[in-house]
């Protein structure tokens, strides 16, 4: 997730500058200061990621109204449309789009059939008919640990071994603090037992971390870095 609202008001020059979303027909795009909010997420089966675009609610009706028209459709309070459409990008590439008006949300997710397959997942935990990644407990507990979700500039969650191989999960957040970005990680171990044990492991993984700390069976390194470097700490999560 990258908090776009969040960081233009801390250095709008941080913002990434390019188009996050161009279709061919019809023609339409999305591009930075359009957005509030952008998350990813990536599915090991079906074997695709989805976007989901917040867009600001003017933005949405710029966007939304003329590709809903295009394919005969109406934008209703709560309606999720999805369409096949094709974006410009090295050349173009085909994929599935969907409209959510209640949350000025544009989802797309690349490919055919498995992107079609993952937006529609995508849509039935976003409207709990699902479970979703962020209700499950480790995550939960994890994110406890940088103070939720929610309200930083960039967080992610990696539902797999990461760069700490031995880790069952990892969440990343980026925050403003005072006049520096910090950069945190958090890995998730089987049990607080295999965590205390690779706090060696940890520190030389984290090597620009400058401090440590351990949860149970989660262990915590942060990066401490100049607030100019903002753009640059974002990215490791965008």
């Amino acid at each position: 997730m990258i908090n776009y609202s969040l960081i233009r008001q801390l250095n709008s020059s941080a913002v990434p500058a390019v188009t996050l979303l161009q279709l061919v027909s019809p023609a339409a795009s999305v591009t930075p200061d359009m957005v509030n909010a952008l998350v990813s997420v990536t599915y090991q089966t079906p074997n695709a990621t989805v976007d989901f675009i917040y867009l600001t609610k003017p933005s949405f009706g710029q966007f939304a109204v003329p590709v809903a028209q295009a394919f005969s459709q109406n934008l209703g309070s709560k309606s999720m449309l999805v369409y096949a459409v094709n974006r410009v990008g090295n050349g173009s590439s085909a994929g599935w789009l969907a409209l959510i008006p209640s949350d000025n949300i544009v989802a797309f997710a690349n490919g055919g059939s498995s992107a079609k397959t993952a937006i529609s997942l995508s849509l039935e935990a976003s409207n709990g008919t699902i479970s979703n990644i962020l209700q499950t407990t480790d995550v939960k507990q994890g994110a406890y640990i940088v103070n939720g979700t929610e309200n930083h500039l960039s967080f992610a969650i990696q539902n797999f071994p990461g760069l700490v191989r031995t880790g069952n999960m990892t969440i990343i957040s980026v925050d403003a603090v005072a006049n520096s970005i910090d950069v945190s990680y958090v890995v998730k171990f089987p049990d607080s037992a295999t965590a205390n044990s690779q706090v060696d492991y940890m520190r030389t993984s984290y090597l620009s971390a400058s401090s440590f700390s351990q949860y149970d069976q989660y262990l915590e390194a942060t990066e401490h870095r100049p607030f100019s470097q903002m753009q640059f700490a974002v990215r490791l999560v965008g």
